[in-house]
Protein backbone atom coordinates (compact mmCIF):
# COMPACT_ATOMS: atom_id res chain seq x y z
CA UNK A 1 0.00 0.00 0.00
CA UNK A 2 1.34 3.65 -1.17
CA UNK A 3 2.54 5.34 2.16
CA UNK A 4 0.12 8.91 1.92
CA UNK A 5 3.60 10.75 3.26
CA UNK A 6 5.07 9.84 -0.20
CA UNK A 7 3.61 13.27 -1.09
CA UNK A 8 5.22 15.24 1.51
CA UNK A 9 8.26 17.70 0.13
CA UNK A 10 10.73 16.26 1.88
CA UNK A 11 13.11 17.54 5.12
CA UNK A 12 15.27 20.16 3.76
CA UNK A 13 13.45 21.62 1.00
CA UNK A 14 13.23 25.72 1.28
CA UNK A 15 10.01 28.17 0.29
CA UNK A 16 10.79 31.07 0.49
CA UNK A 17 12.79 31.16 3.59
CA UNK A 18 11.29 28.75 4.95
CA UNK A 19 13.20 25.36 5.36
CA UNK A 20 11.04 22.33 6.16
CA UNK A 21 12.72 20.05 9.16
CA UNK A 22 9.13 17.56 8.81
CA UNK A 23 5.85 16.29 8.80
CA UNK A 24 3.43 16.95 11.33
CA UNK A 25 0.11 15.67 9.68
CA UNK A 26 -1.40 14.98 6.48
CA UNK A 27 -5.66 14.64 5.86
CA UNK A 28 -7.41 14.50 3.25
CA UNK A 29 -7.17 18.35 1.65
CA UNK A 30 -3.31 19.55 2.38
CA UNK A 31 0.08 18.56 4.18
CA UNK A 32 1.28 20.77 7.29
CA UNK A 33 4.63 20.91 8.03
CA UNK A 34 6.70 22.20 10.79
CA UNK A 35 9.11 24.77 8.97
CA UNK A 36 11.79 27.19 10.08
CA UNK A 37 12.53 30.79 8.83
CA UNK A 38 15.78 31.56 8.11
CA UNK A 39 15.26 35.12 8.14
CA UNK A 40 13.69 35.73 11.57
CA UNK A 41 14.77 32.22 12.75
CA UNK A 42 11.47 31.23 13.91
CA UNK A 43 9.30 28.39 13.84
CA UNK A 44 6.34 28.30 11.97
CA UNK A 45 3.62 25.91 10.90
CA UNK A 46 3.31 25.83 6.79
CA UNK A 47 0.17 23.83 5.45
CA UNK A 48 -0.13 22.94 2.05
CA UNK A 49 -3.16 22.62 -0.01
CA UNK A 50 -2.71 18.44 -1.17
CA UNK A 51 -6.26 17.50 -1.68
CA UNK A 52 -6.12 13.49 -2.15
CA UNK A 53 -8.38 12.60 -4.86
CA UNK A 54 -7.57 15.65 -6.91
CA UNK A 55 -4.13 16.36 -6.94
CA UNK A 56 -0.58 14.28 -7.18
CA UNK A 57 3.15 15.45 -6.64
CA UNK A 58 4.98 16.23 -9.95
CA UNK A 59 8.87 16.90 -8.43
CA UNK A 60 8.07 19.83 -5.86
CA UNK A 61 5.13 21.25 -7.93
CA UNK A 62 1.37 20.12 -7.10
CA UNK A 63 -0.37 19.20 -10.21
CA UNK A 64 -4.57 18.07 -10.98
CA UNK A 65 -5.11 14.34 -11.56
CA UNK A 66 -5.38 13.23 -14.91
CA UNK A 67 -8.69 14.26 -16.89
CA UNK A 68 -10.57 17.54 -17.44
CA UNK A 69 -12.91 17.38 -14.54
CA UNK A 70 -9.92 17.15 -11.93
CA UNK A 71 -8.28 20.16 -13.54
CA UNK A 72 -11.27 22.14 -13.23
CA UNK A 73 -12.06 21.13 -9.46
CA UNK A 74 -8.47 21.37 -8.27
CA UNK A 75 -7.95 25.46 -9.39
CA UNK A 76 -11.74 25.86 -8.11
CA UNK A 77 -10.61 24.49 -4.77
CA UNK A 78 -7.28 25.96 -4.52
CA UNK A 79 -8.88 29.57 -5.13
CA UNK A 80 -11.15 28.67 -2.52
CA UNK A 81 -8.68 27.66 -0.11
CA UNK A 82 -7.15 30.51 -0.89
CA UNK A 83 -9.74 33.00 -0.20
CA UNK A 84 -10.35 31.04 3.50
CA UNK A 85 -6.60 31.90 4.05
CA UNK A 86 -6.84 34.94 3.74
CA UNK A 87 -10.09 35.44 5.81
CA UNK A 88 -8.81 33.84 9.04
CA UNK A 89 -5.98 36.04 8.75
CA UNK A 90 -8.19 38.95 9.73
CA UNK A 91 -8.93 36.90 12.96
CA UNK A 92 -6.61 37.68 15.80
CA UNK A 93 -7.24 36.51 18.81
CA UNK A 94 -5.23 34.85 21.56
CA UNK A 95 -7.08 31.40 21.49
CA UNK A 96 -7.01 31.08 17.45
CA UNK A 97 -4.03 29.79 16.08
CA UNK A 98 -2.56 33.02 13.84
CA UNK A 99 -2.63 33.24 10.14
CA UNK A 100 1.07 34.59 9.15
CA UNK A 101 0.44 34.81 5.11
CA UNK A 102 -0.42 33.40 2.21
CA UNK A 103 1.42 32.70 -0.61
CA UNK A 104 1.36 30.66 -3.77
CA UNK A 105 4.45 28.50 -5.20
CA UNK A 106 4.57 25.13 -6.33
CA UNK A 107 1.40 25.35 -8.43
CA UNK A 108 -0.84 25.13 -4.82
CA UNK A 109 -1.29 27.52 -2.08
CA UNK A 110 0.84 27.37 1.29
CA UNK A 111 -0.49 29.07 4.59
CA UNK A 112 1.77 29.93 7.05
CA UNK A 113 0.63 29.42 10.64
CA UNK A 114 1.85 30.52 14.55
CA UNK A 115 3.81 27.49 15.36
CA UNK A 116 1.95 26.15 18.68
CA UNK A 117 3.86 24.27 21.53
CA UNK A 118 1.63 22.17 23.74
CA UNK A 119 -0.64 18.78 23.54
CA UNK A 120 -3.79 18.63 21.71
CA UNK A 121 -6.80 18.71 23.87
CA UNK A 122 -7.25 15.01 23.21
CA UNK A 123 -3.55 14.27 24.15
CA UNK A 124 -4.24 16.59 27.29
CA UNK A 125 -6.99 14.55 28.73
CA UNK A 126 -5.27 11.39 28.29
CA UNK A 127 -2.42 12.39 30.03
CA UNK A 128 -3.59 13.83 33.03
CA UNK A 129 -2.75 11.86 35.79
CA UNK A 130 -5.65 13.07 37.96
CA UNK A 131 -9.00 13.43 37.94
CA UNK A 132 -10.38 16.82 35.64
CA UNK A 133 -12.32 18.88 37.50
CA UNK A 134 -14.66 21.96 37.18
CA UNK A 135 -11.30 24.26 37.72
CA UNK A 136 -9.06 22.77 35.61
CA UNK A 137 -11.86 23.18 32.68
CA UNK A 138 -13.34 26.43 33.20
CA UNK A 139 -10.61 28.72 31.69
CA UNK A 140 -10.68 26.34 28.59
CA UNK A 141 -14.11 26.34 28.16
CA UNK A 142 -13.83 30.54 28.79
CA UNK A 143 -11.38 30.72 25.67
CA UNK A 144 -13.06 28.32 23.59
CA UNK A 145 -16.23 30.53 23.52
CA UNK A 146 -14.17 33.78 23.17
CA UNK A 147 -12.21 32.57 19.69
CA UNK A 148 -15.80 30.88 18.44
CA UNK A 149 -17.44 34.15 18.98
CA UNK A 150 -15.03 36.38 17.16
CA UNK A 151 -15.04 33.59 14.79
CA UNK A 152 -18.96 33.74 14.42
CA UNK A 153 -18.73 37.63 14.54
CA UNK A 154 -16.75 37.37 11.24
CA UNK A 155 -19.44 35.67 9.59
CA UNK A 156 -17.17 32.60 9.41
CA UNK A 157 -17.72 29.30 10.49
CA UNK A 158 -15.48 26.59 11.77
CA UNK A 159 -17.26 23.35 11.07
CA UNK A 160 -14.58 21.04 12.54
CA UNK A 161 -13.89 21.65 16.42
CA UNK A 162 -13.21 18.71 18.06
CA UNK A 163 -10.31 17.66 20.67
CA UNK A 164 -8.09 17.06 18.34
CA UNK A 165 -8.27 20.71 16.41
CA UNK A 166 -7.49 22.34 19.98
CA UNK A 167 -4.11 22.63 20.99
CA UNK A 168 -3.23 23.66 24.85
CA UNK A 169 -0.25 25.77 24.67
CA UNK A 170 2.76 24.61 26.82
CA UNK A 171 3.42 27.62 30.16
CA UNK A 172 -0.17 29.14 29.54
CA UNK A 173 -2.33 26.18 29.13
CA UNK A 174 -4.11 28.30 27.03
CA UNK A 175 -6.59 26.48 24.81
CA UNK A 176 -5.75 27.42 20.42
CA UNK A 177 -8.23 26.45 17.70
CA UNK A 178 -6.98 25.05 14.78
CA UNK A 179 -7.60 23.28 11.24
CA UNK A 180 -11.01 25.63 10.10
CA UNK A 181 -13.00 23.30 7.95
CA UNK A 182 -14.98 25.53 6.20
CA UNK A 183 -13.71 25.41 2.99
CA UNK A 184 -12.89 21.50 3.35
CA UNK A 185 -16.78 21.33 3.44
CA UNK A 186 -17.61 23.63 -0.13
CA UNK A 187 -14.34 21.67 -1.57
CA UNK A 188 -15.96 18.13 -0.74
CA UNK A 189 -19.79 19.32 -2.00
CA UNK A 190 -18.21 21.02 -5.18
CA UNK A 191 -16.00 18.00 -6.13
CA UNK A 192 -17.48 14.41 -6.00
CA UNK A 193 -13.99 12.99 -6.97
CA UNK A 194 -12.27 14.05 -3.66
CA UNK A 195 -11.58 10.69 -1.45
CA UNK A 196 -11.37 13.01 2.12
CA UNK A 197 -14.28 12.36 4.62
CA UNK A 198 -15.49 15.84 5.59
CA UNK A 199 -17.14 14.40 9.39
CA UNK A 200 -15.36 14.02 12.41
CA UNK A 201 -16.99 10.81 14.01
CA UNK A 202 -18.41 12.42 17.07
CA UNK A 203 -17.80 16.01 16.89
CA UNK A 204 -19.88 16.88 13.79
CA UNK A 205 -23.16 17.82 13.39
CA UNK A 206 -26.44 16.16 12.10
CA UNK A 207 -26.83 18.93 9.40
CA UNK A 208 -23.03 18.11 8.21
CA UNK A 209 -23.95 14.93 7.02
CA UNK A 210 -26.85 16.02 4.72
CA UNK A 211 -26.45 17.70 1.09
CA UNK A 212 -28.03 20.97 2.23
CA UNK A 213 -25.09 23.77 3.59
CA UNK A 214 -28.18 26.25 4.10
CA UNK A 215 -28.75 24.55 7.35
CA UNK A 216 -25.22 25.69 8.95
CA UNK A 217 -25.21 28.36 10.99
CA UNK A 218 -23.35 29.03 14.79
CA UNK A 219 -25.90 26.42 15.99
CA UNK A 220 -23.74 24.00 13.99
CA UNK A 221 -20.05 24.84 15.79
CA UNK A 222 -22.28 25.15 18.59
CA UNK A 223 -22.53 21.01 18.54
CA UNK A 224 -19.45 20.65 17.71
CA UNK A 225 -17.82 22.03 20.97
CA UNK A 226 -20.69 20.72 22.98
CA UNK A 227 -19.67 17.60 21.88
CA UNK A 228 -15.90 18.11 22.74
CA UNK A 229 -17.02 18.96 26.16
CA UNK A 230 -18.84 15.83 26.34
CA UNK A 231 -15.87 14.31 25.84
CA UNK A 232 -13.89 16.05 28.58
CA UNK A 233 -16.48 15.46 31.34
CA UNK A 234 -17.32 11.50 30.65
CA UNK A 235 -14.00 10.43 29.49
CA UNK A 236 -15.24 8.81 25.95
CA UNK A 237 -16.30 10.02 22.47
CA UNK A 238 -19.96 11.00 22.02
CA UNK A 239 -21.78 8.48 19.40
CA UNK A 240 -21.94 9.71 16.23
CA UNK A 241 -25.18 11.87 14.77
CA UNK A 242 -26.55 9.83 12.77
CA UNK A 243 -26.29 6.62 15.24
CA UNK A 244 -28.18 9.13 17.65
CA UNK A 245 -30.62 9.85 15.59
CA UNK A 246 -31.67 6.42 14.67
CA UNK A 247 -32.61 5.86 18.07
CA UNK A 248 -29.39 5.08 19.44
CA UNK A 249 -28.95 6.35 23.10
CA UNK A 250 -26.58 8.44 24.62
CA UNK A 251 -25.79 8.68 27.81
CA UNK A 252 -26.22 12.83 28.96
CA UNK A 253 -23.48 14.72 30.36
CA UNK A 254 -25.74 15.44 32.89
CA UNK A 255 -26.00 11.34 33.79
CA UNK A 256 -22.31 10.38 33.16
CA UNK A 257 -20.57 13.01 35.19
CA UNK A 258 -23.38 13.98 37.76
CA UNK A 259 -21.44 15.03 41.15
CA UNK A 260 -18.19 15.85 39.23
CA UNK A 261 -19.46 18.78 37.33
CA UNK A 262 -22.06 21.63 38.10
CA UNK A 263 -25.75 20.74 37.27
CA UNK A 264 -25.95 23.54 35.21
CA UNK A 265 -22.43 23.12 32.81
CA UNK A 266 -23.88 19.85 32.23
CA UNK A 267 -26.88 20.31 31.30
CA UNK A 268 -25.65 22.93 28.79
CA UNK A 269 -23.67 20.56 27.32
CA UNK A 270 -26.28 18.44 26.61
CA UNK A 271 -28.62 21.43 25.08
CA UNK A 272 -25.31 22.29 22.75
CA UNK A 273 -25.71 18.43 21.54
CA UNK A 274 -29.33 18.48 20.56
CA UNK A 275 -29.87 16.94 17.36
CA UNK A 276 -32.37 19.50 15.78
CA UNK A 277 -30.75 22.79 15.23
CA UNK A 278 -33.55 24.72 16.34
CA UNK A 279 -33.02 23.21 19.76
CA UNK A 280 -29.37 24.37 19.99
CA UNK A 281 -28.65 27.81 21.62
CA UNK A 282 -28.39 30.15 18.71
CA UNK A 283 -25.29 31.71 19.67
CA UNK A 284 -22.17 31.83 21.26
CA UNK A 285 -24.09 33.93 23.81
CA UNK A 286 -26.89 31.80 24.29
CA UNK A 287 -24.55 28.92 24.77
CA UNK A 288 -22.17 30.70 27.57
CA UNK A 289 -25.50 31.50 29.50
CA UNK A 290 -26.47 27.81 29.67
CA UNK A 291 -22.68 26.88 30.32
CA UNK A 292 -22.24 29.53 33.33
CA UNK A 293 -21.83 27.27 36.26
CA UNK A 294 -24.11 28.48 39.48
CA UNK A 295 -21.97 31.13 41.69
CA UNK A 296 -21.50 28.79 45.12
CA UNK A 297 -19.95 25.51 42.20
CA UNK A 298 -17.93 28.34 41.27
CA UNK A 299 -16.22 28.79 43.97
CA UNK A 300 -16.94 32.57 43.56
CA UNK A 301 -15.49 32.78 40.47
CA UNK A 302 -16.59 34.95 37.62
CA UNK A 303 -19.44 33.44 34.81
CA UNK A 304 -17.88 32.50 31.59
CA UNK A 305 -17.15 36.28 29.88
CA UNK A 306 -17.96 37.73 26.78
CA UNK A 307 -15.17 38.37 24.47
CA UNK A 308 -13.65 41.51 24.66
CA UNK A 309 -15.57 44.06 22.65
Amino acid sequence: MRDLTDDALPAGTTLDNLVIERVLGQGGFGITYAVWDEALHKRFCLKEFFPQGLAMRQGMSVRASSGAAPATDFKWARDRFFTEARTLAQLKHPNIVDVIRVFEANNTVYMLLRYVEGKTFEHWLKARPEELTQRDLAPIVDGLLSALEAVHSNSTLHLDISPDNIMIEEGTHAPVLLDFGAARVEIKRHSQLLSALIFKHGYSAPEQYTSSAGQYGPWTDIYALGATLYRAVTGRRPDDAPSRQLGERQSSAFAAAAGRFDSRFLAGIDKAMRLKPDERPRSVAGLRALLAPAPKAAGGASRYRASPK
